[in-house]
């Protein structure tokens, strides 16, 4: 049992040295990432080499954010900005319409019945006038 254990520490501590040598390629790094990674939970937690496997890793996340192109950090936001504008747009106009149409619906509804109410209005309004200017000259 004891043989097994120090392979495994031994294992632990060469993917932790390759985390750190910078002549290795992304593919490698990936890998050992990984299995840094898969180790480092199974570890528990009264182990000596937790911190190491957590520093290898960051390590690792702080190279690969230095390594980025500006394609990879500045293209995924824009494509994923160009493909929600493309999804939203039609649905935004579609609801813009409809709105403009139950908008114009209802004017023309408040118009025409205006138009009927409003003539009563103006007569009712013009005569009742007229009867006060006909109390007010007597």
């Amino acid at each position: 049992m004891k043989n097994s254990y120090s392979k495994l520490t031994v294992d632990i501590q060469n993917s932790i040295a390759r985390a750190y040598d910078s002549n290795i390629s992304k593919q490698e790094i990936a890998e050992v990432k990984a299995h840094l990674a898969y180790i480092l939970p199974k570890l528990g937690e009264p182990n000596a080499l937790n911190q190491p496997v957590k520093d290898a890793i960051a390590f690792i996340h702080q190279q690969e954010s230095k390594n980025q192109s500006w394609k990879d950090w500045l293209g995924k936001p824009i494509l994923v900005a160009t493909i929600t504008a493309v999804i939203t747009a039609p649905i935004s106009i579609f609801v813009g319409i409809s709105i403009e149409k139950s908008k114009l619906e209802k004017c023309d509804q408040a118009t025409s019945a205006g138009n009927t109410e409003g003539s009563k209005g103006i007569t009712s309004r013009s005569s009742g006038t007229s009867l006060a200017n006909a109390k007010v000259a007597s």
